[in-house]
């Protein structure tokens, strides 16, 4: 059964570690490699592995906001399709106040 996300738990997002990332059109982007948050106490960041070849994104890892969680469940869905993000590139760096991993 999917939830949709709100603010989380330490615990809660330690369980999501490891977990596949979709897109909201079924496509898998990478897995969960852990939660950062900014130093300006914004909405932590789901940092996702795509591999080192960057999959459709062209980067090894994505910086995606909490809001863009669409649901959890096995897996965690996004709200952007596959198009959306191979087109947003603010995702591919840190948000700023967060060390690069």
């Amino acid at each position: 059964m999917a939830s949709t996300v709100k603010a989380r738990t330490p615990y809660e997002y330690n369980k999501l570690y490891g977990r596949d990332v979709i897109t909201s059109d079924g496509i898998k982007i990478g897995h969960v490699d852990q939660f950062v948050f900014s130093a300006f106490k914004t909405a932590p960041y789901l940092l996702v592995r795509t591999g080192p070849y960057g999959g459709i994104t062209g980067t090894d890892a994505l910086y995606i906001p909490e809001a863009a969680i669409k649901s959890v469940s096995d897996t965690v869905v996004l709200e952007p399709t596959k198009d959306h993000l191979r087109h947003e590139t603010r995702w591919a760096s840190a948000p700023y106040g967060t060390p690069r991993w």
